[in-house]
């Protein structure tokens, strides 16, 4: 994704689609190494594992929030950072930023049931 922001850039003169393309190989950057903490955290799992022991997956699985405003305030900072990229790029900010704290909020409310 990295090396076709580039070349897209340097082929094209269109700002937006190279800033895109940079954007969503920062995604998959942060989700990947979201899921490699995850890894090194919990280690292998039984399926993972060539010759597991029956009762290997036998217990609780993980916390899964059930009531939680921060999924709420994440989409309204969605639709602000939509609603920014028509009036203005402060209002974008704002609606990062809330995504942002939404999700932080959201990782962090999970991570404390565990």
């Amino acid at each position: 994704m990295a090396v076709t922001a580039a070349v897209y850039r340097l082929l094209t003169d269109d700002e937006a689609g190279s800033l895109l393309l940079a954007l969503s190989f920062m995604a998959l950057l942060f989700v990947g190494a979201y899921l490699a903490m995850l890894s090194r955290r919990h280690g292998m799992r039984p399926e993972d594992i060539p010759d597991p022991d029956p009762d290997a997956g036998i217990g609780e699985i993980g916390y899964f929030p059930s009531s939680s405003i921060w999924p709420f305030l994440g989409g309204c900072g969605a639709v602000v950072l939509a609603v920014g990229l028509v009036f203005g790029v402060w209002l974008s900010v704002f609606g990062g930023m809330l995504v942002g704290a939404a999700t932080l909020g959201y990782a962090v409310e999970a991570n404390s049931k565990t």
